[in-house]
């Protein structure tokens, strides 16, 4: 069969999710669909149930891959290999502890298609355990950069249907060893290079993304995720975006922006020290996004000279919620 989409799934310790993100996956509409499970020596019984869940859908067993990891190596290797074994004509990523509504691949299909763009994004839904947050699509048709430098497009590689082809020609894969963040530097070189992305209309079609796993990487220390995986995958994507003169600059900050940003605005992970010294230079960038940064546009730059400031105002915010 001659493959529309390939949907790549890395599997580690989600025994207790795998069956819904499964059967969310093989009830899509779209028939043209691959899908590829990279076991990353997951030491749960995972890949037990899943092979439970297909057995339940022998119409898609011919377009089902089970393919693993030589050793636990993160979520970029995972991710690599099912990259490398795709054969549809775009790819997109799930986790296995999310899911997504059963038209969701196909509206992503159409839209690529009927725009001739490399890349389509979807909309999301981040679910709590007591509440859940939509997030719409970035409503936008053009060049993949002038849509990073305009903030018109989320990270996760989960909500972005992309030409495997450009994928293939640019070598656009993983950084290895980065394995939070390892979707940003994916979708981020993707959009660099691609010559028009598109979204679909519809933002009630979604894919769902579940908070709730204990066990999900995003639920460590960031200012541990800081040094182990955001810095390297800065210095990695300035390397790569320095081709790209002053354009290439701005996107890079906005990364380093939004990846220290927790440093400063949310209360459980704030570090200002950490914040204070990790790249001073992306100061400039939240004064010239006031859209983005609101009132941190404006004392973020004053307080950059005045460490003391800094946190005296988030005491006082502190206090005052």
């Amino acid at each position: 069969m001659s493959y529309k989409v390939s949907v790549i799934i890395p599997v580690y310790g989600a025994e207790k999710y795998i069956e819904r993100c499964a059967r969310s996956l093989f009830g899509q509409t779209l028939r043209e669909v691959e899908y590829i499970f990279v076991d990353d020596c997951t030491t749960d019984r995972s890949m037990d149930v899943l092979r439970r869940v297909m057995a339940d859908y022998p119409q898609r067993q011919p377009d089902i891959r089970l393919l693993r990891t030589p050793k636990n190596s993160g979520q970029a290797l995972a991710r690599r290999i099912g990259m490398k074994a795709a054969k549809g004509e775009y790819m997109i990523h799930c986790d296995p502890d999310d899911w997504v509504d059963a038209c969701y691949y196909e509206s992503l299909y159409i839209r690529a298609s009927e725009a001739q763009a490399d890349i389509c994004q979807g909309a999301i839904i981040y679910h709590n355990v007591d509440s859940s947050f939509r997030r719409p699509c970035q409503h936008y048709s053009g060049p993949g950069m002038k849509a990073m430098l305009e903030g018109k497009y989320y990270w996760s590689l989960c909500m972005q249907l992309v030409r495997l082809s450009l994928v293939e020609r640019y070598c656009i894969y993983p950084f290895e060893g980065i394995n939070s963040g390892e979707d940003v530097n994916v979708v981020m070189r993707a959009y660099a290079v691609a010559d028009k992305v598109t979204s679909v209309e519809d933002d009630t079609v979604c894919y769902h993304y579940d908070l709730t796993n204990p066990q999900s990487i995003t639920k460590s220390r960031h200012s541990e995720m800081l040094e182990r995986y955001f810095i390297p995958n800065a210095l990695k994507l300035d390397d790569f975006f320095s081709a790209y003169g002053n354009e290439g600059r701005e996107v890079v900050l906005s990364y380093k922006a939004r990846a220290k940003g927790a440093l400063l605005y949310n209360r459980e992970t704030r570090d200002i020290d950490r914040w204070y010294s990790v790249w001073p230079e992306v100061t400039g960038y939240y004064q010239r996004h006031p859209e983005i940064y609101g009132k941190l546009s404006r004392i973020v730059p004053i307080a950059a000279h005045c460490h003391l400031l800094l946190k005296l105002y988030f005491k006082y915010i502190d206090l005052k919620s």
